[in-house]
């Protein structure tokens, strides 16, 4: 992985952790 999927992959997980627990769900089916 380079450091910028990195990056956007820590803003996305962030993002969908301040949303509620279904969000982060659903980027773990994105993956």
């Amino acid at each position: 992985m380079s450091h910028k999927t990195v990056l956007r992959f820590s803003v996305k997980l962030h993002k969908y952790k301040q949303q509620s627990s279904f969000g982060e769900a659903e980027m773990l089916c994105d993956k």
